[in-house]
Formats: C-alpha cells, sequence, structure tokens
C-alpha cells in the first residue's frame, strides 16, 4: 500500500499535477486514497526524504518549492561535481562495467522512441547512479546523490519539454563514447556544457513551470 502510493504521488509532483507550495493535507489525502492516515503520513516522510515534500511545524506538508536562486546554485554545483566524477569515472570503468552502462542506454533509447518521460526518467536515473559510483570518490558520490534528491523536479520537467528525449539520449551517447574511448576530460566537459543549457532553459520555462519567475539573465535575455 504504502510503496503505490509513494509512486502515485510522486508522479503527480514530478508531472505538474501537484503544483509546488500545494499543500498535502493528511486527512484529504487519506480519503482520497481510501487508507488511514498512518500510510499516508509514513508515505509524505518519504517523499520528504526525496526532496519532493517540505513539512513544517506550522504549516503542514507542501510540494517543496524551488526558487530561482536555489536553481543557480545547484547548477553550478552540479555542472562542478558531475564534470569531476566523470573525469574519475573514466579510470575505473572496464569492460563489464561499460556494458552495464549500454545495457541502461539502449532501455533509454527504447524509452525515448515511446516518448516514454517516466520511463526515460527512472532510467536516467540508473544511469546517472551507475556512472557515478564508478568515480571511486565517496564523498563525492554522497555529495551528488544530495544534489540529485533536490533536481528531480526539474529534471523530469526539463525531459517533459518538446524534443527533449532525443536530445538528452544524444547527450548520452555521446557521453559513453568519450568514456569508452577513455576520455574523461571530454565527457566532463559534455556533463558541464549540459548542465549549463539546462540552466538556461530553464530559466525561459521557470513561471511556465509554477517556479515563479526567473531573472532575465536566467531568460537568456541582454
Amino acid at each position: 500500500m504504502t510503496l503505490g502510493l509513494v509512486n502515485r504521488l510522486e508522479e503527480e509532483i514530478l508531472t505538474g499535477a501537484l503544483r509546488p507550495g500545494e499543500r498535502l493535507v493528511e486527512e484529504s489525502l487519506s480519503a482520497r486514497f481510501g487508507t488511514s492516515r498512518t500510510p499516508v503520513r509514513e508515505v509524505l516522510r518519504i517523499l520528504e526524504a526525496k526532496g519532493l515534500v517540505t513539512t513544517r511545524v506550522s504549516r503542514g506538508a507542501h510540494v517543496r518549492e524551488i526558487s530561482w536562486k536555489e536553481i543557480e546554485d545547484l547548477y553550478a554545483v552540479r555542472a562542478v561535481l558531475e564534470r569531476m566524477a566523470l573525469e574519475l569515472a573514466s579510470r575505473h570503468l572496464d569492460a563489464a562495467y561499460l556494458r552495464r552502462l549500454e545495457g541502461k542506454l539502449l532501455r533509454m533509447r527504447q524509452a525515448a522512441r515511446r516518448g516514454d518521460v517516466r520511463g526515460y526518467f527512472e532510467v536516467d536515473n540508473e544511469f546517472r547512479a551507475l556512472v557515478f559510483g564508478a568515480c571511486g570518490n565517496e564523498i563525492l558520490i554522497e555529495l551528488l546523490r544530495n544534489l540529485e534528491r533536490r533536481v528531480q523536479q526539474l529534471r523530469y520537467a526539463l525531459l517533459s519539454l518538446p524534443n527533449r528525449l532525443p536530445e538528452a539520449q544524444a547527450h548520452h551517447e555521446a557521453i559513453v563514447a568519450a568514456l569508452k574511448r577513455g576520455d574523461g576530460r571530454l565527457a566532463g566537459e559534455l556533463r558541464r556544457r549540459r548542465i549549463e543549457g539546462s540552466k538556461v532553459l530553464l530559466g525561459r520555462f521557470f513561471r511556465h513551470l509554477g517556479w515563479g519567475a526567473a531573472t532575465a539573465d536566467a531568460r537568456g535575455e541582454p
């Protein structure tokens, strides 16, 4: 029961059916899902741990809101750390590990052809955990996990934009090709450029996605 509720509410948050700042009332959710408040309370705790919900004593549970300043900070750090992780991972990837990455690529390619955003997103998460886990630096891996938790909504929103799945797939294919050649610097640079481009794209769609207004610089305006 709990896992099913987690998946349903997570889907609604990621797809925007539940908007940033929207209140999540235990009583209403219990009535909606036909369950007691105890499993609902547990679901909200799980979603909070995933970075999708915030809970305050005075306000209760809400879908987590994201400011433009937070996005700027997150994406600046991501660009540095993910580039570093790929450069380090390129030194440790053997043939068996590369085959596992290619297996993820195949599943992502299939999801992209179907236009399956949720399916692509889930395999993308697996791909990222696999490649970053190869960097060999436990502190870096922990930092990246914490960052991932805070950008789930943003990444899903971007993948939902028109033509974004084929673009994302081309990026992943290029990353793996660079890693197979042992060129960690290129893989890291490709990742840095992608993250910076994603931030610009978020700036253009920030208000439309329901998070507020971005700055002119973020929207790419003069």
